[in-house]
This record gives structure tokens, C-alpha cells and sequence, in this order.
């Protein structure tokens, strides 16, 4: 081997030497800045969620009524979850054939401590569970037509049928005390049969009046 030979063996093996470690530092500190997070906060007004169509299918951001959760399309979303007015809203949408737009066939509200829950066919058959003011209640309908009303108060329970219009037809009250009373009709006007002090009455009122009722010497208590 001539020097001249072996020298630039030597300048050759430098010259790889250097060009490998560029390589290996570019590529290692590639592989390090892929692996470090780059950002920790995303700020969006909006991220859509589309099918391989294109199609909007879901969407969570910010809406004119406050931020949102839509899981569907607009024309047959089936779950929305969102905020409006300190009132959190939790709906499922149901679009029946032959109809234009999505029905809402249950809820759920929450406004600070009065949850509600409610359930409809679309029909008028309705369904609600919830607490309003602190009073436990159950409400159930049929087409608007004819309906139940049961809750409890501070100290009584009650459980009311009602009509179309919302007028009382039966009506059961038991309050403390062992107070109860069972009745036809309105608050002004029905048959009452009222249990006070441990003796039954039986009350006729009209329009506010009591008309008549029995037994004739328990007239105070009746009041």
C-alpha cells in the first residue's frame, strides 16, 4: 500500500464518519421532536365529524344558544347534549317516516338542583319525573286528553286525575297528622271525604262554599 494510497483511505473514512453522525443526529432528533407533545391546549370554535361521504354526523363546539354536542345530522340527529342558561339539556331526537323534521321524544334538564326527566311519543303520550321547588312529582298523560299528577309537598302528598283542560276529577290528599281526604271534582266544587281527627266527613262544595256535609256537630273541625 502506497501512502499516497493510504492517506486517502484515512481522508475517506473521516469523511464517512461525519456524514453518518449528521445523519443520526437528524434523524434521532427527528424521532425526539415527534415524540415530544407540541401543543397541550386546542383552541377551536368548532370540530366536525364527517362520514367518508363528506357527510356531517356529529359536531361539538359552539352554538348561538352555547356550547353543544350533536351526535346525527341535522335533518336526523338522534342525541344533543348542550348548556343554555345555566341549564344543562341532554335530548334524543327520533324522525318517524313521513315526518319533515325530528321529534323529541325524551330529555333530560338539570338547573341547579331541579333535574327533570321526560319522556313523549310525539303523540301526546307523555311521561315526566323530576324535582321542582323541592317537590318530588310524577306526571303522566294520554294524548292530552286525560292525565295524573302525583307529588309530595312539604306536609302532604297528593295524587290528582285531571281532564283535557286541566281540571280536577279525582283527587287524594294525606297529609301529617293522619289527614287525609279523597274527592270528586275541583278545589271549589266536588264531594269531599275528609278524614279529620279521626272522624270521617263528608263534604259537598260549591264554588267554594260547603253546601253540606255530615256529621252535622263536627262542623268546626271540618273548617
Amino acid at each position: 500500500m502506497t501512502r499516497k494510497y493510504f492517506f486517502a483511505m484515512i481522508l475517506l473514512t473521516i469523511c464517512f464518519g461525519v456524514l453518518g453522525g449528521a445523519i443520526s443526529g437528524w434523524v434521532l432528533g427527528g424521532e425526539n421532536a415527534f415524540a415530544r407533545p407540541q401543543t397541550k391546549i386546542i383552541t377551536a370554535q368548532q370540530f366536525l365529524l364527517t362520514d367518508d361521504k363528506g357527510n356531517k354526523v356529529g359536531m361539538f363546539g359552539m352554538t348561538d344558544s352555547g356550547p353543544a354536542l350533536v351526535i346525527g345530522d341535522k335533518k336526523n340527529f338522534s342525541i344533543v347534549l348542550g348548556i343554555v342558561n345555566d341549564t344543562a339539556r341532554l335530548s334524543f331526537f327520533h324522525k318517524r317516516a313521513g315526518e319533515k323534521k325530528p321529534v323529541e321524544v325524551a330529555n333530560i334538564t338539570v338547573k341547579g338542583n331541579e333535574p327533570l326527566l321526560s319522556l313523549e311519543s310525539g303523540e301526546g303520550d307523555r311521561a315526566i319525573v323530576g324535582i321542582l321547588a323541592d317537590t318530588p312529582f310524577l306526571h303522566l298523560s294520554k294524548k292530552n286528553k286525560l292525565g295524573c299528577l302525583m307529588k309530595v309537598e312539604e306536609d302532604a302528598a297528593r295524587l290528582t286525575f285531571r281532564d283535557q283542560a286541566g281540571k280536577n276529577l279525582i283527587h287524594l290528599v294525606v297529609r301529617e297528622k293522619s289527614r287525609a281526604a279523597i274527592g270528586l271534582g275541583d278545589k271549589r266544587s266536588g264531594v269531599d271525604i275528609v278524614s279529620v281527627k279521626d272522624i270521617p266527613l263528608l263534604r259537598v262544595r260549591k264554588k267554594g262554599r260547603i253546601l253540606w256535609f255530615a256529621p252535622a256537630d263536627k262542623q268546626q273541625d271540618s273548617k
